[in-house]
């Protein structure tokens, strides 16, 4: 697969889009669905993106744990977002930040690839999953608004 060129990155980069891609911290090297959830992620220097997950049970438990709310485990599948092949989740207690710079230096790599957007009703779910998390900071909440 050819690079993202500068101008599709400026294009694709908006709250909802998702890229697959790898990701340092994650234990997984394989690449991820990640959303961007950032309220202007073109202008901020650090995006935002939470990372979609099949492991729905353990990150319930997790939640749990934490005592953060159920609503910040949003599930969905297939039926919501095409590009899934199962039922999945994001957990909006553990959210990935990296560099605007590094973003773009990955997006530009062969090692990601632009997907369609995450439906606004997942996305809108997503969000006050991340506002209702006792797990989040501030500064990262207000990075993604609310």
């Amino acid at each position: 697969m050819a690079p993202v060129s500068d101008k599709l990155l400026l294009v694709t980069l908006r709250r909802g889009t998702v890229w697959k891609m790898p990701c340092r911290g994650l234990t997984s090297p394989l690449p991820h669905y990640l959303i961007v959830l950032n309220l202007a992620p073109r202008s901020d220097e650090v995006l935002v993106m939470s990372v979609v997950t099949s492991n729905i049970a353990h990150r319930r438990e997790l939640a749990r744990i934490t005592r953060n709310p159920p609503e910040t485990i949003v599930e969905f599948g297939p039926g919501e977002y095409a590009m899934l092949d199962h039922p999945s989740c994001v957990d909006c207690n553990s959210l990935v930040t990296m560099a605007a710079v590094e973003f773009q230096q990955i997006a530009r790599s062969r090692s990601a690839t632009p997907c369609d957007d995450i439906p606004q009703e997942v996305l809108e779910r997503i969000l006050a999953g991340v506002q209702a998390s006792v797990s989040v900071p501030a500064n990262i909440k207000k990075l993604v608004g609310g």
